[in-house]
């Protein structure tokens, strides 16, 4: 792989992936901050509370609700040289955590054509769904070539027998 093929392959490294998505979302709280988001989500809860009385939904104040995501926002990023290291336990942590932030951007994405105006985080939207689609393929990206190198190891294969290996395996598959 030359250089400049490197350097399209480094966004998806984890580690790079995983503070592009930090910022991402602490872009979309801004967002959603400046645009008054707890005007929409406050009286959405209470006709909700109405219809379905034992839903467990939260109304927020400002200052709690800003206070936790600031929280939020610097326990992931103080996460990110974890992330890359590579340490295993970020794996999980990281489909949980783009899964989540992937389908908040598409649900502030979706209830905005559904409603034919713009909600509070619709233009943060976009941004936060490529980080979170980028980190979970980076993931998904370390996690498979760990997958290969791990079973190469076990065959103690060199990587100028891989091809032969490849062809080999699909032989024995075909033969059975």
């Amino acid at each position: 792989m030359n250089d400049k093929q490197n350097k399209i392959f480094q966004i998806f490294n984890p580690g790079v992936a995983w503070v592009c998505l930090c910022f991402a979302f602490a872009v979309h709280v801004a967002d959603e901050a400046l645009m008054d988001f707890l005007s929409v989500w406050n009286p959405g809860v209470m006709k909700l509370k109405d219809t379905i009385p034992f839903l467990p939904l939260p109304t927020f104040s400002f200052e709690v609700w800003i206070t936790g995501l600031i929280l939020a926002n610097i326990i992931l990023f103080s996460l990110s040289p974890y992330a890359f290291r590579k340490r295993k336990f970020m794996v999980l942590l990281s489909y949980s955590v783009g899964v989540v932030l992937l389908l908040n951007g598409l649900q502030h994405m979706i209830s905005s054509f559904y409603l034919m105006q713009v909600l509070p985080g619709f233009y943060s939207s976009p941004f936060l769904i490529f980080c979170s689609i980028n980190l979970l393929l980076s993931i998904n990206r370390q996690t498979s070539t760990e997958i290969i190198h791990n079973k190469l190891a076990v065959l103690k294969v060199q990587e100028s027998n891989l091809p032969v290996l490849i062809l080999a395996l699909h032989y024995a598959e075909c033969s059975f």
